[in-house]
């Protein structure tokens, strides 16, 4: 057989007549679908409490300070009494919900927790926001199971997000009138198309999302006011301030 420079094997000229192979791209490693996010839904009132008093603890951990809005002092009288710090191991002053366990007592100014209750609060918050969101997620899960079966849809596997079903496009409705013209006797057609208009939602209201403060008993004065203002008299120091006096009665 004739070697021509186009079919000799150690030839490295090219032939306009031959197609070049194309070669395919050999790439590193298996490139993976970008994954879209799942928006998170939103926390409730409950975990954003739980929350926010668990960051309050780790953040105040072995330094308590003081309340800057100057705690309460109602001692469990106008709020409900703390089950958390109940009691002050200090001074013993009667704590109510509203003096949270990361500030120190607003009467002597003492931690209210020691280390070791403050971890173990800590780990109880823990736990408690944990069993929360998982009751929460399957609520929200039997509330759009019984949607879908409401509508008549399939139920879906798995913890996929149903697809949200947009409200239907308003269609326009035509009416046809037929009018008698009593002189002439006769009949006139007229056609409406009237096209209606979409209910506006109801827009979220700010005041639902946003915490009431409550109201606290401040702290009270270190003498008593009708005391401190009354003269007292030497030779009566028994004397009732009050007012009034007492009323001898034969």
């Amino acid at each position: 057989m004739h070697h021509t420079a186009w079919t000799k094997k150690a030839s490295t000229v090219p032939s306009d007549r031959i197609r070049p192979t194309p070669q395919l791209a050999v790439t590193g490693g298996k490139k993976g679908k970008a994954k879209t996010p799942v928006p998170e839904a939103p926390k409730s009132k409950a975990v954003r409490q739980l929350e926010s008093l668990k960051n309050g603890l780790t953040a105040s951990y072995g330094s308590a300070q003081r309340d800057q809005k100057g705690g309460c002092f109602c001692q469990a009288k106008d709020h409900a009494l703390s089950t958390h710090s109940p009691l002050c191991r200090n001074c013993g002053l009667v704590l109510c919900e509203i003096n949270l366990p990361q500030y120190a007592c607003p009467h002597c100014s003492t931690a209210i927790l020691t280390g070791t209750q403050q971890d173990a609060l800590i780990a109880r918050l823990e736990a408690q926001i944990s069993e929360t969101l998982t009751q929460e997620a399957l609520l929200r899960e039997r509330a759009a199971e019984e949607a879908r079966r409401a509508v008549g849809a399939f139920p879906t596997l798995g913890n996929t997000t149903p697809p949200s079903r947009s409200a239907p496009p308003a269609v326009p409705q035509t009416r046809t009138v037929m009018s008698l013209n009593s002189k002439t006797k006769k009949v006139t057609v007229s056609a409406f198309v009237s096209t209606p208009s979409p209910s506006p939602s109801r827009p979220v209201s700010r005041a639902e999302s946003i915490d009431e403060e409550p109201v606290r008993v401040a702290k009270p004065p270190v003498e008593v006011p009708f005391v401190s203002a009354a003269k007292q008299d030497p030779l009566r120091p028994w004397k009732d301030l009050s007012g009034g006096g007492a009323v001898y009665i034969p």
